[in-house]
């Protein structure tokens, strides 16, 4: 069966997204997929009670529906990985691409994600993602940007990650599945087993790279598909130090956990070890960090990345 044969739905997760998801639909009603091939699937994810009328009601939903199916479904339980398995339960359409709510695909995005799939072996794809900062950020993050769910560094070609053992950065920002290869391979019956991603304030992440590695365990390949492109609006925000440090926090903790689960990485005695090895480092040469191009905001997200790490994994709720 290859793209032409079958169909794509764009699941989008949101939570009080209703004043930032326009700029997206809008884009998604300007894609070059046939609409016999794609429909939109809006998950609306713990919201307010208005959240939804007010999505449903906006002109950038209207604009969306004149030209692709376009539902809305709302699902009570908080969590994006609560609300990507419902997404994925609310379709049949062979291929799903998971996008956040903040990112803007170019117009062949949802084409190349479905053709992707024409290789049988494919059961994970992700895309590239660009960054597009509301203001320049410093140096130190953009150093950084991968903390911000930003990869486009990867470059130009494709890459095919074969083996099931080995790590591939499959960020949610843009992330296709095989509908089928997900229900068979990732336990999406067993939320023990799963990290919840993003629930309340909890910055618990890697659900995306849960799926791939998932997948990938059960004999799919996952692919980097650089036309897959999006950009990534990062508010300014996100780049304060206090909030970069929580996200740092968050980043090192969840890889902790999702570094345990698949025994991918030294236990969490030796991760200690070695973190308090760098952090010892980063502090002796502290003078040269502040003179640095990184500079001393550098020298603290390097020294809370050392902090995250030395906290350790996050575990399920009530027991961390």
């Amino acid at each position: 069966m290859t793209a032409g044969q079958f169909r794509l739905t764009v699941v989008i997760p949101t939570h009080n997204g209703s004043a930032r998801i326009g700029n997206l639909l809008r884009v998604l009603a300007a894609q070059t997929i046939e609409p016999t091939r794609m429909d939109v699937l809006v998950v609306d994810n713990g919201s307010g009670p208005d959240q939804a009328r007010a999505i449903r009601a906006s002109e950038a939903f209207v604009a969306l529906s004149a030209r692709y199916r376009a539902t809305i479904l709302q699902v009570a339980t908080p969590g994006l990985t609560n609300a990507r398995i419902a997404g994925v339960g609310a379709t049949t359409a062979a291929v799903v691409l998971f996008v956040d709510d903040d990112v803007l695909p170019d117009a062949g995005c949802c084409d190349a994600a479905l053709r992707t799939f024409d290789a049988a072996h494919v059961g994970v794809a992700f895309g590239r993602v660009y960054p597009a900062y509301s203001r320049e950020p410093h140096y130190s993050i953009r150093k950084r940007e991968g903390i911000l769910a930003v990869n486009h560094r990867l470059g130009d070609d494709q890459i095919v990650w074969k083996a099931g053992d080995a790590f591939a950065p499959t960020i949610g920002a843009a992330l296709a599945v095989r509908r089928q290869a997900f229900l068979d391979a990732y336990p999406w019956q067993e939320p023990h087993r799963l990290l919840p991603d993003r629930v309340g304030t909890r910055l618990v992440s890697g659900g995306d790279l849960e799926i791939g590695q998932f997948l990938a365990r059960a004999g799919w390949w996952r692919v980097y598909n650089p036309a897959m492109t999006v950009h990534h609006a990062i508010a300014v925000e996100r780049l304060r130090p206090l909030r970069f440090c929580q996200l740092i926090v968050g980043i090192e903790r969840s890889r902790a956990a999702f570094e345990d689960k698949f025994e991918m990485a030294p236990g969490a005695a030796r991760r200690r070890m070695l973190a308090l090895r760098d952090l010892a480092a980063i502090v002796l040469a502290t003078p040269f960090w502040l003179f640095s191009r990184d500079g001393p905001r550098g020298w603290l997200y390097a020294v809370v990345s050392r902090i995250g790490r030395l906290m350790g994994a996050y575990r399920p709720p009530g027991r961390d």
